[in-house]
This record gives structure tokens, C-alpha cells and sequence, in this order.
């Protein structure tokens, strides 16, 4: 309860929980990708010689922003890493694909020789999941984990009469899309289920099912869907997705 108020009042204005440092960045899906060096992207302090590590980028799921993702901030800057990139984008964006698209753009931009590792509450891990598998982002990404995502649709978007809602429901034209043959994707896939989620129904649609997608499952009985991001437990799950598997 504490966390959903703080979460509700930092909602609006997208300021974290705590003071974000330099190596924590918010970044909005619709500005535009500069043509040179990333401005969100800080160097490793320290020595020079040392090889950086890969960008991670936090993507949150419907109706919220950057301001969900503190938590995970914060244990991965424990754990070292140095350039952590949340992306934000409108709910006005009504469309999967598109939003996709605008992610491949940033995440390309943030790629080095060793790729990107992303991150992604709900919603989020289906529009990164897209661009991976359908938008070619299987060459930037090497590791996508993704928590409380409807990989398989949702029953409970027959409450959103959107294009949005029909994109996310079980057998849409999005999902079968997602069903296809996707052979020679390398991404390594990582997803968290919970076992008490009411927004993913069937809650089994939180863990990704498809023959060239071979992917690693944890089902987390007693967190809930919005937890997911800032539970301890799963917290430390999605960090260890991203360590350096170099």
C-alpha cells in the first residue's frame, strides 16, 4: 500500500522515488534519436582500459512511466551498472507496432559492439518483444526479460474498447502475428509470471510459449502484477537476467 501511493503521487510529474544519479536516465519514446553519441549514455568512471558494460532500458507497461522502476534502478546500480536508460511513452500511442518501432530507434542508438539488455514491466516486454522479433531487434538485443507481460494476449483487455485492447486480447491479429516462425532469433528471453496477477488471464499468458523462442520461466506465486517491478524477489531475478553473460 505504501508503495502504491508513493507510486500514484510520483506518477504524474515521472520523479522517482529517490534522487536518480547520473548513470539514471528518463528518456521519451518520441524524441527524436540524435545522430551521434547518446546523450543518456554515461561512460564507466574509473579505468579507462575497462571494457563498459551494456546498456540496460527499463520499458513500463500501460497507463504508467519511468517513475515504476526506482527499485530496479537502484539494484542495478548496486550491481555496477553504469548506463541504465528508462524509456517512456504516451498512452496515446495506441498501437503495439508503432511503439516498437520508436523503441528499435533508441535502442539502436545505445547500441555498441556488445548490444543492449532490456527490461520490461507488462505491456512494455510486448512492445520490446516485438521489435525484436519482428523489427530485426534480435541484432541489438541480447537479453529481454520481461515481468507480468501478456505474451499470449489477456482476457482482461476486452475492457478496452481500443485498438490497443484488441491487439492484446487472446488470438488477435498482434498475438498470431507474434505466433509465427521466427527462426534465428539469438535474443536470450527471460520472463516472470505472477501467481496472483488479475490483469494477465490466464495468468500462464505472463510465460512465453513459441518453438524458436526458447525461454527461461519463474512463476512468482505470491507477488502481484504491479509487485513485479518492485518486489524484492523479483527485483533481484530481473538483475540477475541482465548480468554480464558476455
Amino acid at each position: 500500500m505504501l508503495w502504491n501511493g508513493a507510486h500514484a503521487l510520483t506518477w504524474p510529474a515521472q520523479v522517482p522515488l529517490r534522487l536518480l544519479g547520473p548513470h539514471r536516465s528518463a528518456l521519451t519514446l518520441a524524441d527524436p534519436v540524435p545522430a551521434d553519441d547518446h546523450p543518456l549514455v554515461v561512460p564507466r568512471q574509473g579505468d579507462g582500459d575497462s571494457e563498459p558494460d551494456r546498456p540496460v532500458v527499463l520499458v513500463h507497461g500501460i497507463g504508467d512511466n519511468p517513475s515504476l522502476f526506482p527499485v530496479l534502478r537502484e539494484e542495478l546500480a548496486r550491481r555496477g551498472h553504469d548506463h541504465v536508460v528508462a524509456v517512456d511513452y504516451s498512452p496515446e500511442r495506441d498501437d503495439v507496432r508503432a511503439v516498437a518501432a520508436d523503441l528499435g530507434r533508441h535502442v539502436e542508438a545505445l547500441d555498441g559492439e556488445r548490444g543492449v539488455d532490456v527490461v520490461a514491466h507488462s505491456l512494455g516486454g510486448l512492445i520490446a518483444r516485438y521489435y525484436v522479433q519482428r523489427l530485426g531487434g534480435h541484432r541489438h538485443v541480447r537479453t529481454l526479460a520481461t515481468a507480468g507481460t501478456p505474451h499470449h494476449g489477456t482476457h482482461a483487455a476486452h475492457l478496452l474498447p481500443t485498438r490497443l485492447g484488441r491487439q492484446l486480447r487472446p488470438g488477435s491479429d498482434l498475438v498470431r502475428e507474434l505466433d509465427e516462425p521466427a527462426p534465428g532469433i539469438g535474443t536470450r528471453f527471460v520472463c516472470l509470471a505472477s501467481g496472483i496477477d488479475h490483469v494477465i488471464l490466464p495468468r500462464s499468458s505472463a510465460l512465453l510459449y513459441h518453438p524458436d523462442l526458447p525461454a527461461e520461466h519463474t512463476v512468482l506465486p505470491d507477488i502481484g502484477h504491479m509487485s513485479l517491478a518492485i518486489h524484492p524477489a523479483s527485483v533481484g531475478l530481473l538483475a540477475d537476467a541482465v548480468a554480464d553473460k558476455a
